[in-house]
């Protein structure tokens, strides 16, 4: 089988550092199952906000996966009109070179970003292609919370031509996967469709990696070196420091411990992005806090080794889900202080691995804190619980292998050989 895959954000395979998510093992699974991989994305590095090349380009990741490059304009904002702009650059240099490119048996596109799942649905529709949405995210809903509550009716107003966009995308999908039962749901509403048996909920599947034990000692002093101290209990934040995440009652917590001169616990923020200025200089004299700034995966595998609490540290009304923080914590075994409700509160809850506080309350917070720091017997139950949770039921191999053969089942021998007008189609591997 020949399959496109469409994803503008994530780190690649061919990036120093990098850290693969779920298109990108999404990809080698299939590349490894045989199937002919091409996965198309931007020249510009959403995280490190870089262009990585100043053309459109190609890499050969695998003799049966490339990965096809778009070049487009980069943005500093990820809620920004340059983003936005970014977006339609890449949607137009996908529309041109598809035009040419030998025709896939399957397009998987990922919301987001609505423009070129567009771009990528209108060409597949055009040549009877079956396609696959996979909603990661609710767009254009992410731009509501943006701005100001009292401007939001008015932000609907001039979001419409968007919400009709994600409701041609949904409805002319074969398919559509998500990341969680409520942004599936969010789909079908936006698609005007009942569920199918082509419609599935397939979660972030987490990488289990594993590390030489000279890597990980490695890794354990430089995070000494900056000042983590596996002495007391480490509250750990890993991720990008975006407007989705409030680490101001974190701070504010660890300001009010430090003046009572409590010091059980310490706060050691992994990452960095638009936000980091504002969360250092609020917790600017803290001794209790430690900035990492981006860590390599052996860095968090051993940031998490020494932790005692992972923190979901969301803003109110963040759209977040069930995210893949939630899942990479799980998969150290850490107990989730988290303020996301919905899905993300009913799988802690469920699970018995965390405890969920109010977003925006400092006393919320550091209520749940010390329920967990006064009984270390609980906190090591619920980390025993969690990592039992994400062996059920998250290991990436498990979920990307479940994905694969569903991909697998929605292209039928005859949809394979139905010619197609317009771009020339090359037999298909078998998988």
């Amino acid at each position: 089988m020949r399959i496109w895959l469409t994803e503008l954000a994530e780190q690649l395979p061919t990036s120093p550092g990098r850290r693969l998510m779920r298109v990108g093992m999404l990809a080698e699974r299939l590349a490894s199952a045989g199937h002919d991989v091409t996965w198309w994305t931007s020249t510009f590095d959403h995280v490190a906000k870089l262009q990585r090349f100043s053309e459109d380009s190609t890499e050969r990741v695998a003799g049966n996966y490339r990965i096809e490059l778009l070049h487009a304009p980069g943005y500093a904002s990820n809620h920004s009109l340059a983003r936005v702009r970014h977006h339609r650059y890449s949607a137009a240099a996908f529309a041109r070179r598809a035009a040419g490119a030998i025709a896939p048996d399957l397009v998987y596109c990922c919301i987001p970003t609505l423009e070129v799942t567009e771009a990528a649905l209108g060409y597949a529709t055009a040549l009877g292609i079956p396609t696959v949405v996979d909603v990661r995210d609710l767009w254009p809903d992410v731009y509501l919370r943006a701005v100001p509550a009292v401007l939001r009716a008015l932000a609907r107003v001039l979001l419409a031509g968007e919400y009709r966009r994600a409701r041609r995308i949904l409805g002319s999908a074969t398919a559509i996967v998500a990341v969680s039962e409520g942004y599936l749901q969010w789909g079908l509403r936006h698609a005007g469709r009942a569920r199918a048996p082509g419609d599935r909920v397939f979660p972030h599947g987490y990488p289990v990696e594993r590390f030489a034990p000279e890597q990980l000692a490695g890794a354990r002093r430089q995070l000494e070196a900056v000042g983590v101290d596996p002495q007391r209990s480490v509250c750990s934040f890993v991720g990008t420091f975006g407007r989705t995440y409030d680490l101001g009652p974190v701070i504010a917590t660890a300001r009010s411990m430090l003046e009572r001169d409590d010091r059980r616990a310490q706060f050691v923020f992994a990452g960095d992005g638009e936000g980091a200025l504002e969360w250092r200089t609020r917790a600017a004299g803290l001794s209790n806090v430690v900035f990492t700034g981006w860590l390599s995966a052996a860095g968090i595998a051993a940031l998490l080794e020494m932790s005692s609490v992972g923190l979901g540290a969301y803003a109110a009304g963040a759209p977040q889900g069930l995210p893949n923080k939630l899942y990479e914590y799980l998969s150290a075994g850490v107990p989730i202080l988290s303020s996301l409700r919905g899905e993300a509160e009913a799988l802690l809850a469920g699970a018995g691995c965390g405890v969920t506080y109010s977003a925006r309350d400092p006393g919320s917070f550091a209520a749940a804190l010390e329920s967990l720091l006064a009984d270390p017997e609980q906190r090591r139950a619920m980390g025993r619980r969690a990592l039992a949770k994400f062996e059920r039921d998250f290991r990436a191999d498990a979920v990307y292998a479940a994905l694969v053969r569903h991909l697998e089942g929605i292209v039928t021998p005859r949809s394979r050989e139905t010619p197609q007008s317009g771009a020339p189609r090359s037999p298909a591997r078998s998988g």
